[in-house]
């Protein structure tokens, strides 16, 4: 079976049956499926199948970069990924990682930049995806000794299950625009923040309060359109408030998160997996 090719902090294999006991109650064969705050892909790797299409988008234009490379050079790809894992050290690691301060890193290759971001993200601490306010990836070296960057076999099946992939790097409401009635959309977005150790810098552009807001009203929209909507986010007062009427008991889930250097912060923590399945079914039967 195929999984992700990155360590994404607020992945979603861990609640994968939770969002498959979503799916189970729609019907998916017909319908194009928005994961518009992809990631690390797991969910559209898990259900790909289930769909007649499926567009991933993220606004990290790295993660673009490299679902197109696996999508599109996947041999190239795994080429630059050799060279990386023979040349690995301590030294290499951090002139890789300083890569992008130059400005030569634009005229990169998508496929170099993709490598880049692979190899980076198996060598780093804890497999963490981190920039700092210029965009610049500033995790340090970890701790393992022996290191796996890729699987072959993994990465020729994303290749194929990718061929019949739309992936995007634009703001999610450009990509909500073009969801139809009975077309189903995974969201994802940065959490609300709980306490200092919320982790949402995976760009140089923060989700904030305003951003949660405006996702809220883009779900209710997608609701009255009878577009399904399944989203995740964490627990706190605020997500409380904006998803009120879509919270029920099956909602509040207890998820342990492992992207926190410390054990004590890897507990397992309250966040919510909401849907309007029932609304847009009701709204549809009255008319």
């Amino acid at each position: 079976m195929a999984k992700p090719v990155l360590k994404w902090a607020g992945g979603k294999t861990v609640i994968l049956k939770e969002i498959e006991k979503r799916l189970n109650n729609i019907e998916t064969s017909n319908a194009c499926f928005y994961d518009v705050f992809a990631g690390g892909a797991s969910v559209t790797i898990k259900f790909h199948d289930r769909f007649m299409k499926c567009v991933i988008n993220d606004t990290n234009k790295e993660l673009k970069h490299v679902y197109d490379s696996i999508k599109n050079t996947p041999s190239k790809l795994m080429l630059l990924l050799d060279i990386h894992a023979e040349n690995h050290s301590h030294d290499y690691f951090y002139k890789i990682r300083v890569s992008d301060r130059d400005l030569t890193y634009e005229q990169l290759s998508e496929v170099e930049k993709a490598a880049r971001t692979i190899y980076l993200n198996k060598t780093c601490y804890n497999g963490l995806y981190r920039v700092n306010s210029k965009g610049q990836f500033n995790v340090p070296l970890g701790r393992q000794k022996n290191i796996s960057i890729y699987d072959k076999d993994n990465i020729e099946v994303l290749s194929s299950i990718f061929q019949k992939i739309d992936i995007l790097n634009k703001d999610f409401s450009v990509v909500l625009k073009e969801c139809k009635a009975g077309d189903i959309v995974y969201i994802d977005p940065p959490y609300d923040k709980i306490n200092n150790l919320s982790f949402v810098e995976y760009n140089v552009s923060r989700f904030d309060e305003f951003d949660q807001e405006r996702l809220k009203r883009e779900i209710d929209e997608l609701t009255e359109k009878g577009v399904y909507v399944i989203a995740s986010n964490s627990y706190t007062e605020n997500t409380a408030k904006l998803y009120k009427e879509y919270i029920d008991e099956h909602s509040i889930i207890k998820v342990k998160r492992s992207i926190a250097s410390k054990n004590a912060s890897r507990l397992p923590v309250e966040e919510i997996l909401i849907d309007n399945i029932e609304k847009v079914k009701k709204n549809a039967s009255k008319n």
